[in-house]
């Protein structure tokens, strides 16, 4: 896979090296792959709980559900356990719920009731792993 490829998986935090070549040293393209798998892997439980909302999936039964799904795709973004469902959740609680339940979010109140419904019981079935 290219370099270039990773900088763009990863959102480019790391930024353009100067020169150019920084790009392919193994520790770049390590970082890169770790940016890219949490900020994925944050993304994708932001769309499992959205999903989960909206069809009106039972709370309890879709966090589970969801932690299940989470800790497959966790580990295959890394098996070493670098990318942990609790702490992908933890990034997924400051990187996307803060937003939501803000006082002039769009969201609806029910809405943020399920956002924190899920946040607690995701973090009750994560943090005890």
């Amino acid at each position: 896979m290219p370099a270039a490829f990773l900088l763009l998986w990863s959102a480019g935090v790391t930024g353009v090296p100067q020169p150019l070549e920084g790009l392919e040293e193994p520790s770049m393209v390590r970082r890169m792959c770790r940016m890219a798998a949490d900020l994925h892997l944050v993304n994708v439980l932001q769309a499992l709980i959205t999903a989960a909302i909206t069809v009106g999936t039972e709370t309890r039964s879709g966090a589970a559900g969801i932690a299940r799904i989470l800790g497959i795709a966790s580990d295959l973004a890394d098996p070493g356990g670098a990318s942990a469902p609790a702490l992908v959740f933890r990034m997924w609680r400051v990187a996307h719920l803060p937003g939501i339940l803000r006082p002039d979010s769009d969201a609806p109140e029910v809405g943020k009731a399920e956002f924190r419904a899920y946040d607690q019981a995701l973090e009750e079935l994560l943090e005890t792993v």
